[in-house]
């Protein structure tokens, strides 16, 4: 039971814009007060108490030279909130799929994913998937529901010349893709 009163606290702590702005500035660089209250628009007075609950919940720490930075500590949550930020962008979208038949693995991932965008137009979908094709160096990583049947010329010779695309899809699609010689 410790645990779940540590994760409310965690959560309290971390339910203010002005706090997590100022985690967000402090993964940057360390700063003095009165640079994070000019970035926050706070006053003086609301970001020493800001920075005061953020030092007490543990997630900063303030240096001998006045500056303050973000703890080892606080990095990790910040790392771990770029799953919930994909999780409430894509909220929508998740309602409708099952990504609990995706592997735990990639799951765990997916806060990688927080700056993506979701295509469902599919003219806007394959435009987008050329100028990726054509941008990328080495490879490209997507995830589909549905088989990429069109890759352009300029992707077909990439990929005869060792460009990988690598693709996350449904097990319905396997058969299409084995259907594939490799190259």
């Amino acid at each position: 039971m410790e645990s779940q009163e540590g994760l409310d606290k965690l959560f309290f702590e971390l339910a203010s814009e002005s706090r997590l702005g100022i985690l967000q500035k402090l993964l940057a660089s360390g700063l003095r007060m009165r640079e994070i209250a000019r970035g926050s628009n706070l006053t003086d007075t609301e970001t020493v108490r800001q920075l005061q609950r953020l030092n007490d919940a543990l997630l900063i720490q303030k240096q001998p030279d006045g500056t303050y930075v973000i703890s080892q500590y606080g990095k990790l949550l910040m790392q771990f909130s770029r799953s919930f930020e994909f999780a409430i962008k894509f909220k929508q979208s998740l309602l409708t799929r099952d990504i609990w038949r995706i592997p735990e693995p990639f799951i765990d991932r997916m806060g990688e994913l927080s700056k993506t965008t979701l295509s469902v137009n599919i003219v806007e979908m394959l435009n987008n998937l050329e100028l990726l094709i054509s941008e990328a160096e080495k490879y490209l990583l997507v995830i589909v529901d549905r088989p990429i049947h069109i890759i352009n010329a300029k992707g077909v010779e990439k990929i005869q010349k060792g460009f990988v695309i690598k693709a996350l899809f449904e097990e319905r699609n396997l058969a299409y893709y084995k259907k594939i010689p490799e190259t």
